[in-house]
């Protein structure tokens, strides 16, 4: 082997192992972390988690509310209108307003509002209800 071919080939390696590190990166799926060990996570951190609907609210702005509760634990759930609207499109036979008591599985990211804990979801696909 001549030394144009060594470079092709090592080249090519490290495109195709730059292009592997990338898909499995965007596929990362957070650990599941119970309610009451949210408030040990750092804030801005990534988090899947899962607890009953307690109770479910549809702002004028169309943003959704949702409190989950687990034992003791609860945290306050927000969706805002652009992913509720693509929620709504993609989940029509699943009304959340009627989801009451029923499991959510959800993640996003951990954020702190007016002192409390708080997770944001920013894709439709990160509320599950069961």
């Amino acid at each position: 082997m001549n030394d144009t071919q060594l470079n092709q080939i090592g080249l090519t390696a490290s495109v195709i192992g730059l292009v592997l590190l990338f898909v499995f990166s965007t596929q990362t799926v957070p650990e599941k972390t119970k309610l009451s060990d949210l408030q040990e996570m750092p804030l801005g951190s990534t988090v899947l988690t899962k607890g009953y609907i307690k109770s479910s609210y549809v702002s004028q702005n169309n943003n959704l509310f949702l409190k989950i509760v687990e034992g003791s634990a609860s945290i306050d759930v927000v969706m805002f209108e652009r992913t509720y609207s693509k929620y709504k499109t993609l989940n029509e036979n699943n009304p959340v307003s009627l989801a009451k008591g029923k499991l959510a599985v959800v993640c996003g990211k951990l954020t702190e509002y007016e002192g409390k804990n708080e997770i944001i979801i920013n894709s439709p696909d990160c509320l599950k209800i069961i």
